[in-house]
């Protein structure tokens, strides 16, 4: 019976599937996305996407010959 519980010394059981997957080939964006999977929250995933993308066009159109083209598009 002491089997069936995770002793203090005992390492963290990996995670399975497809969350262990994506984790592992992309860092902390994949630690991110298997987080908000786990726990439910997929609501937030279009949210980050379009942060991240305002973000880029955010640094891309103060940076040099970039911003003409960014500001052709507002």
């Amino acid at each position: 019976m002491v089997d069936e519980f995770q002793q203090v010394g005992d390492p963290i059981p990996k995670q399975a599937g497809a969350a262990q997957d994506i984790s592992a080939r992309m860092g902390i964006v994949g630690e991110l996305f298997s987080f908000l999977w786990k726990r439910k929250l997929y609501w937030l995933i279009p949210m980050i996407i379009v942060l991240v993308v305002l973000i880029a066009l955010i640094i891309i159109a103060g940076t040099g010959p970039g911003g003409i083209f960014i500001y052709s598009l507002i």
